[in-house]
């Protein structure tokens, strides 16, 4: 819609952002009315950015990085892609020497929260666009959008029914946002003052659609100052970086709001007469993945698409249509295969290329020499996988591992490790995969807000995300990664904050597994060269306060319970041996006769705390064998001497070999149980010997023969019959058990 004022002709366009169908309208309106200066919505700080902006040099996607060095929390993206209207109007500006001006509040701006909390208590009567076409008496928004957005041979007549639309829309609303009335109060100045800087020509505002009704320049600067009082702002720093289709996504995390940005470029350049460009590009990617797809079922998928669409009284076929040919025909209905299909064709891979704006940031020179250093810069440009061997003993290998570890933190994997390597803490050997994927690009610009260089941007991150911070697994994590990552100037901070929230909880299911990524990250000393003893003394603060309070757990708890507290239990055992010092094993060993010898401890803990005891020498076999005695001769229930042994052979049957009493106590526990209640107790039998290997059954057979007892089995043809152990029938309950 176009207004003339004074000889200054302002023209309305507002958009849906990201809309093919709108970018077509405008390209087509813009060169109708070839204005001379465009006002854009975008944040009035990327005007550098914008200034002599050099589009033939460059490939969309791409994001406007609007940040602060000292405040990198701070930063925001605008991103567009070939599709979205807001690029067609830069492009049309470069094309025709036409001025760009962004409108929209500064991203640096800083909105008083409490201000538009206070005054955001927006109620709409209308919740979606969908609704509002109802609401203004559509019966069928699809078909409406596609006869006036899509199909529509006249550019100006779609701005001016969608600048309709949205005064309904406006008029329908109960309130609007605070933040909103902000901004379009900062929007209506700079149009007042685009107006008289460029009075007699024509003006084009392109923005959202919403804006649309509220940015007609009526009022007075002084009223919509007003609106402005108070808004404090900090200067930001604007840069060009690539973007993605995957960024673009809603599922990527970037807020875009395009699910589809691959569909919405093929809606752009084709429109949506011909669905059968994009089955046939489903069909190839399939290829590619050596899943064989027919012509045949190419040609299927586009009929099927083109009936779906006549049945629900639509002139083409939309993402719906599509969507449930492609899954009916091309992927028959399965979802791996749609899943596919979805990201490849739908999706996208598409990846922007910033051109000359890219060497701007120091951080990215860092990168690029590092990559050189450890020649690495071949393998990038190529994209190729390869795996790299290294030994942290020799100090290049070092570097590499800290390099790579330092772009994990920054949310660039170029390298991963299997588990099992990061599980290897004590080893000097570390075997990285390297891949370098186009969309660690986007990571390395976020990353090039906080600081200058690999390293002090990695510091910066650890320190920054440290006061968002508050479980104390996510500290100990820290902790790992800035060691890794050869960050030691910020462990006194990670240890500091770690220490205090230890401090004030009680809670043992969190306090143990940071402990024992504490105390496995004090291991990387050596490996790593760095002083692990602050650490240590972190760790050791902690051991009492775990020792002392684990029996506690274990006592008056159900056995799904005592399943988790097991786990804690294995937990603390892996950092005792870890730290190997003799006032720990002291405090561990307490806690384990406090567990044996409470009554109420649950039987599978208590079985778990006389093996670890008997295996540390803390008890001898004789011992062992009168409260295996014990267990199974006087405590009544069989479900209780059952767990008991699940607990007590957590980790394999190697004790059992050693003395005969032991295995006498076990052979009656199995022979006095009655059919019945064995047949009950089977799986947990069966679940106590898991642990062991084939190897250690059979040896375990082995011995049972040589005990001289006498097993008395059960059956329902002939009863009860006794067997001698020496005989080829008496390990069959053993045999069943081990199944």
């Amino acid at each position: 819609m176009s207004t003339g004022n004074d000889k200054t002709y302002l023209h309305y366009f507002g958009i849906r952002h990201h809309g093919p169908g709108c970018a077509k309208a405008l390209k087509a309106a813009l060169e109708e009315i070839k204005p001379d200066v465009l006002l854009i919505e975008c944040p009035a700080d990327a005007e550098p950015a914008l200034d002599l902006f050099l589009i033939d040099q460059v490939e969309p996607p791409l994001a406007i990085m609007l940040y602060n060095a000292k405040e990198p929390e701070t930063t925001t993206f605008y991103p567009v892609a070939s599709f979205s209207p807001e690029w067609i109007a830069l492009k049309y500006a470069y094309e025709h020497g036409a001025a760009v001006i962004p409108m929209d509040l500064p991203a640096g701006a800083k909105l008083d929260q409490q201000r538009i909390l206070e005054n955001s208590g927006r109620s709409r009567s209308v919740h979606s666009f969908w609704d509002l076409l109802k609401h203004t008496g559509v019966a069928v928004p699809e078909r409406w959008w596609d006869k006036t957005i899509e199909e529509n041979d006249h550019p100006l007549e779609v701005f001016t029914a969608i600048e309709t639309l949205m005064k309904e829309w406006r008029k329908a609303e109960s309130e609007t946002s605070e933040e909103n009335l902000i901004r379009e109060a900062h929007m209506r100045i700079q149009l007042r003052k685009a107006a008289r800087k460029h009075k007699g020509k024509k003006l084009a505002v392109v923005c959202g659609a919403y804006h649309l009704p509220a940015l007609h320049p009526e009022g007075t600067n002084k009223e919509d100052q007003q609106k402005l009082k108070g808004l404090k702002s900090t200067k930001m720093e604007a840069n060009w970086i690539p973007w993605s289709y995957h960024r673009l996504s809603k599922s990527s995390g970037y807020g875009a709001g395009v699910e589809f940005p691959a569909y919405y470029r093929h809606i752009f350049e084709h429109g949506f007469s011909c669905p059968e460009l994009l089955f046939a590009e489903m069909a190839v990617a399939l290829r590619r993945q050596d899943i064989n797809i027919s012509s045949a079922r190419v040609i299927d998928a586009s009929d099927l698409a083109f009936s779906l669409a006549q049945i629900r009284r639509r002139n083409h076929p939309v993402l719906k249509d599509i969507r449930e040919a492609a899954i009916s025909t091309i992927a028959q209905n399965n979802k791996v295969v749609w899943e596919l299909i979805s990201k490849e064709v739908l999706v996208g891979s598409e990846f922007g290329n910033s051109g000359p704006y890219k060497e701007r940031l120091p951080l990215e020179r860092d990168f690029q020499q590092q990559l050189k250093y450890f020649r690495l810069t071949a393998l990038v440009s190529r994209r190729e996988a390869k795996f790299k061997k290294l030994d942290l003993r020799k100090e290049k290998h070092l570097q590499l591992s800290q390099f790579l570890n330092r772009l994990k933190i920054l949310g660039v994997p170029f390298g991963t490790q299997s588990v099992k390597a990061q599980s290897a803490i004590s080893s000097f050997a570390e075997t990285w995969e390297l891949e370098w994927e186009e969309d660690f690009q986007i990571g390395l610009m976020e990353a090039a807000t906080l600081g200058n260089t690999i390293y002090s941007a990695t510091r910066q991150k650890v320190l920054q995300d440290l006061s968002r911070k508050k479980e104390l697994q996510e500290l100990s994590t820290a902790v790992m990664r800035a060691l890794l990552a050869g960050l030691e100037e910020t462990l006194d901070a990670l240890l500091g904050q770690l220490n205090q929230v230890a401090s004030a909880s009680e809670d043992l299911d969190v306090i143990i597994p940071a402990m024992s990524t504490l105390a496995l990250a004090s291991r990387y000393g050596d490996v790593r060269n760095f002083d692990s003893e602050p650490i240590n003394r972190l760790v050791l603060g902690l051991i009492p306060r775990v020792c002392i309070g684990l029996p506690g757990l274990a006592a008056n708890i159900k056995s799904q319970r005592a399943t988790d507290v097991l786990s804690l239990y294995q937990t603390v055992f892996s950092a005792v041996g870890i730290l190997k010092q003799e006032n720990v094993d002291s405090n561990w060993e307490d806690c384990l006769f406090s567990t044996l010898e409470n009554p109420m401890t649950h039987p599978h803990l208590s079985g778990y705390a006389a093996r670890q005891l008997q295996e540390r020498g803390a008890i001898d076999l004789s011992t062992l064998s009168s409260t295996m005695n014990y267990v199974f001769s006087h405590v009544s229930t069989s479900i209780y001497q059952a767990e008991w042994l699940e607990g007590f052979l957590t980790g394999g049957l190697m004790t059992l070999f050693y003395d005969p009493a032991i295995l006498r106590s076990l052979n009656r526990f199995v022979a006095d149980l009655p059919k019945e209640e064995f047949d009950s107790l089977l799986p947990i039998l069966r679940r106590s010997f898991s642990d062991s290997s084939p190897v250690e059954k059979r040896r375990f057979l082995e011995q049972i023969k040589t005990v001289g007892t006498k097993i008395t089995e059960v059956t329902p043809d002939t009863g009860p019959a006794t067997i001698k152990l020496e005989d080829e029938m008496a390990p069959r309950l053993l045999r069943e058990i081990f199944n």
